[in-house]
């Protein structure tokens, strides 16, 4: 009895402390300043976050190039089934899906081979799927190429069980209407590089600088992977028309130095080698004179990248009549 009355007295004790703490803190002017500006700030924090979220880009910036191909694979990944899906490098991924008057789709991955493009492209059975093969000495991207199937094929197939689709951003996207937005800043640049059209082009520039970088191309060593690429996109072109779907080449325009190169007539050869189809499959474009090229002569500018999308486009219609 007398354990469990102390008990008890120990527990009033303790009480009492609390509440003559609280009593403190109430008669102590310092410490209700500093709860409010606690809370101040805290409400400040969510309302500045509720008017920054409807300006922020699809996705936060990235730290690397991994980074940006992931994004690109999501992003890939949320957009519905378009006629005419883009694999490639970044030579390609300059053709913005917004160029073209047809519902089109770019998993061009900068950095990467076209292989590991192509691949992740596999994963949705596109209807028509252009391949850039300028460059094919990269090895593939094997974990990047998981990613891209665990993205685009979720487990059980259910989109909310993949990466693509967390509940935090379909609830944020929903709410303030980002990937409607996104798509609106994007038309709004296809269209600014579409008035570029009437301006004459720039002559052709960096004529020193791209000289040099030719002789660098055509001393790299013949590597392996270039036949070895060759090979494994006759199969995913293979796989795509069995499928019932339809596969093109495509070679990119060079600056006229680059184009001349050793390295760049390797590939070529290589898909000759590789697949008896690919006169067939190859889109054999005359590109426009008026196209430029930046300072390291492989990646269009952004008028060349309009001209390019509309000689695409045309060249995959004659190539379908």
């Amino acid at each position: 009895m007398p354990s469990f009355i102390s008990s008890s007295e120990a527990i009033s004790a303790r009480r009492r402390q609390h509440d003559e703490r609280l009593i403190s803190m109430a008669r102590n002017p310092r410490d209700w300043k500093f709860l409010t500006a606690i809370g101040k700030s805290a409400l400040a924090l969510c309302v500045s976050w509720s008017l920054m979220i409807p300006y922020l880009p699809r996705y936060l910036p990235t730290l690397n190039q991994s980074e940006d191909n992931r994004q690109i694979i999501l992003d890939f990944a949320r957009a519905n089934t378009s006629p005419l899906t883009l694999a490639g490098t970044s030579l390609l991924y300059r053709l913005s899906p917004n160029l073209f008057s047809q519902k089109t789709a770019n998993i061009s991955l900068p950095g990467q081979s076209p292989v590991s493009s192509a691949m992740s492209a596999l994963q949705i059975r596109p209807k028509v799927l252009v391949i850039e093969i300028n460059i094919l000495d990269r090895p593939r991207d094997l974990q990047l190429e998981h990613f891209a199937k665990s993205v685009v094929s979720p487990p059980l197939g259910f989109p909310a069980l993949g990466p693509a689709y967390s509940p935090v951003r379909s609830i944020v996207s929903i709410v303030y209407n980002l990937d409607a937005k996104a798509d609106k800043r994007e038309l709004a640049s296809a269209n600014a590089a579409r008035k570029l059209l009437s301006q004459l082009p720039e002559p052709l520039k960096y004529t020193e600088t791209i000289s040099s970088m030719a002789k660098a191309l055509d001393s790299r060593p013949v590597s392996a992977t270039i036949n070895q690429s060759a090979q494994e996109l006759r199969i995913i072109a293979d796989r795509i028309e069995a499928q019932g779907g339809k596969t093109y080449y495509l070679l990119m325009p060079m600056h006229p130095l680059l184009a001349a190169t050793d390295y760049e007539a390797r590939s070529r050869h290589a898909m000759i080698d590789a697949d008896p189809k690919f006169g067939e499959r190859l889109l054999n474009i005359k590109w426009d004179d008026e196209i430029r090229w930046e300072s390291d002569g492989a990646h269009l500018d952004k008028r060349s990248a309009v001209i390019a999308a509309r000689q695409l486009e045309q060249a995959i219609a004659n190539k379908a009549e």
